[in-house]
C-alpha cells in the first residue's frame, strides 16, 4: 500500500511539473488588472443585478441596464466586500465575482448549501443502475458513493471484461488474484512500451486534470480543453454543477493515470482549481476514485480563470452568451487565445440531468479520438462533419465552432 501511495503522489507530481513548466510560455494566467475589466454581457449584468437583489442591495427590474438603482445598489455590494469604492461606476469582473462570493459565504452562514452533502452521488448512481438494467451493452461495475465506476476508465469493448474480472476478483483467493493482477500489470507495460516505441500516436488520448492557475494551459499536449463556469457555485445551481463535475470524473482518464501516454499524444481537458495544493490533492483522489472529489472542486473551482478562458475564446468569434458552463478547446494548445484560429466549444447550459451531461462528456471524449485527431489540430473539414452530427442528434447550438 505505501508503495501504490508512492508512486501515486510521484505521479501526480510529474504531471504538476511537466504542466507547470509549460505554463511560462502561454498566457492564460488573467492580468493583474482583469477584476477591474467592464461587465460587457448583458447575461451577466442581470446577473449581477439579480444577486444584488438576493443580498438586498436592488430592487429594481432584472434587464441588464445599468441605471441609477444599479449603480447605487453597486456602491453598497462594493461597501460590503471591501473593494475600492467607485463613485458612479459600470459594474466590473470584480463586482460580479464579489456578489457571488457573498451570496455564498450567506447561504453557507444560513445553512442553506453545503459542499460537504454528497447524498446527489446516490441519486446519480441509481440513475446509472436504471439505465444499465435496461441495456444488455452497459456493464455494471462497482459502486463506490453510489456512482457506478466502470465508466471511468471507458477504454471501449475491455470495459466489460474489466468488470467481469472485478467481480471474479471478489470471490477468487488472494493470491490468484495478485498473480493474475501481476500478468495483467505486465501486459499493460509491455503493450504501452511497444506504443510508446511507435511513431506519434494518430489517435489521441483524452485525459483530464485538476490544475491551478501557474500550470496551464498545457503546452506540449495535443490540444487543450477547459471546464469554464461563468460563476461559482450558490445554492441556486449547484446541482448543475454538481452533474457536470460528476459527468468530467466518469468520463476521461485521470493524466495521472496515462503516464505511458507521451504528453503529445494528450489531449487533456482541465477543471480549473485555485491553487496548487488544491489541485495536488484533487489529483490523487481522483486517482483512486474517490468520487466525493467533486465536493471539494466544485468548492474551490477557480472562476477567474474559467472567466478569462471566455474572453480569450471571444477573440476567435466565441460568444460567451448564455449561462454556461461551456467546456471549451483549441488545438494545438498554443492556439489560446489566438484571433485567427478554431476554437471549439460545447455549451452545456441546457443539460438538466447528470445523464445527459455524460453522455455529452463521453461524446465529446469519443470525438477527441476520432473527428479532432488531425495531428495539426483543429480543420475546417473535420469540425464540419463533427458539428453537423452533433445537431442531429442532439439539435443545434450545443457543440459549435468559431
Amino acid at each position: 500500500m505505501a508503495i501504490l501511495c508512492r508512486s501515486l503522489v510521484a505521479a501526480v507530481a510529474a504531471v504538476a511539473l511537466t504542466v507547470s513548466a509549460a505554463a511560462e510560455s502561454l498566457p492564460l494566467r488573467p492580468p493583474p488588472d482583469f477584476a477591474g475589466q467592464p461587465l460587457a454581457d448583458d447575461g451577466d449584468i442581470r446577473a449581477l443585478q439579480t444577486n444584488l437583489n438576493r443580498l438586498g442591495f436592488y430592487d429594481g427590474a432584472i434587464d441588464g441596464a445599468v441605471g441609477p438603482l444599479t449603480r447605487a445598489a453597486l456602491e453598497e455590494l462594493r461597501r460590503a466586500a471591501a473593494l475600492e469604492p467607485v463613485a458612479d461606476a459600470a459594474p466590473t469582473e470584480g463586482d460580479f465575482a464579489a456578489s457571488f462570493k457573498l451570496l455564498r459565504d450567506s447561504e453557507i452562514s444560513a445553512g442553506t448549501l453545503d459542499f460537504d452533502d454528497v447524498s446527489y452521488l446516490e441519486e446519480i448512481g441509481a440513475q446509472q443502475l436504471t439505465r444499465q438494467l435496461s441495456s444488455n451493452e452497459a456493464p455494471i461495475g462497482r459502486v463506490v458513493l453510489g456512482l457506478d465506476t466502470s465508466t471511468l476508465d471507458n477504454a471501449g469493448p475491455s470495459i466489460t471484461t474489466a468488470s467481469r474480472q472485478m467481480r471474479a476478483a471478489d470471490r477468487a483467493p488472494a493470491s490468484l488474484v495478485e498473480s493474475q493482477a501481476h500478468q495483467q500489470r505486465q501486459r499493460v507495460t509491455a503493450a504501452r512500451s511497444s506504443e510508446q516505441r511507435a511513431s506519434r500516436s494518430a489517435r489521441p488520448v483524452p485525459t483530464r486534470a485538476f490544475s491551478s492557475p501557474g500550470r496551464y494551459p498545457p503546452e506540449g499536449f495535443r490540444g487543450y480543453g477547459i471546464i469554464a463556469f461563468k460563476a461559482i457555485a450558490t445554492s441556486y445551481d449547484i446541482e448543475k454543477h454538481q452533474q457536470i463535475c460528476a459527468a468530467y470524473v466518469a468520463a476521461f482518464r485521470p493524466t495521472a493515470a496515462q503516464s505511458e501516454t507521451a504528453i503529445a499524444d494528450q489531449f487533456l481537458t482541465v477543471w480549473p482549481v485555485e491553487t496548487d495544493d488544491i489541485a495536488d490533492a484533487l489529483n490523487l483522489s481522483i486517482r483512486v476514485r474517490d468520487l466525493s472529489v467533486c465536493k471539494d472542486a466544485i468548492r474551490h473551482f477557480d472562476v477567474e480563470t474559467a472567466r478569462y478562458a471566455i474572453h480569450e475564446a471571444q477573440k476567435a468569434g466565441f460568444s460567451g452568451s448564455g449561462v454556461g458552463p461551456f467546456l471549451l478547446a483549441w488545438s494545438p494548445a498554443t492556439e489560446f487565445g489566438k484571433e485567427d484560429t478554431f476554437v471549439l466549444s460545447l455549451d452545456l447550459s441546457r443539460v438538466t440531468s447528470y445523464d445527459v451531461a455524460h453522455a455529452m462528456m463521453q461524446e465529446w471524449r469519443n470525438d477527441v479520438e476520432t473527428d479532432f485527431a488531425d495531428l495539426r489540430g483543429f480543420t475546417f473539414t473535420r469540425l464540419q462533419v463533427t458539428l453537423r452530427r452533433w445537431a442531429d442528434k442532439y439539435g443545434p447550438g450545443f457543440l459549435e465552432a468559431f
